[in-house]
């Protein structure tokens, strides 16, 4: 069901229905956030970065900071699933307490 709602949100963006912003991506986020973490299928992590293409050109600055938090933890746990614009990846990012670290494997 996760990835049927991706994808509506992916064909919402690509006709316009959405926002491809900062805020755009901020009205989705109590969707998309906490049931990524719980991925068991290789193709969540997949649905999912073809859904942030349409967000991937927006500068890691301009997003809120829940959202900042969200991506930070996706970059930290399965590197290389997504780039976020001007996000620089640092030791010093905060501890990753998501499940998908354990299922990174399942991604690459």
């Amino acid at each position: 069901m996760y990835i049927t709602i991706l994808g509506l949100f992916e064909r919402g963006l690509e006709a316009g229905l959405l926002n491809k912003s900062a805020d755009g991506f901020d009205k989705i986020l109590d969707i998309v956030a906490p049931r990524l973490s719980r991925a068991v299928s290789r193709a969540v992590p997949e649905a999912f970065q073809r859904l942030w293409i349409h967000f991937s050109g927006i500068q890691y600055r301009t997003f809120s900071e829940e959202a900042r938090t969200f991506l930070e933890e996706v970059v930290g746990a399965a590197p290389g699933l997504i780039e976020v614009k001007d996000m620089s990846v640092s030791d010093d990012m905060p501890e990753v307490s998501i499940i998908i670290v354990a299922r990174t494997e399942l991604i690459m």
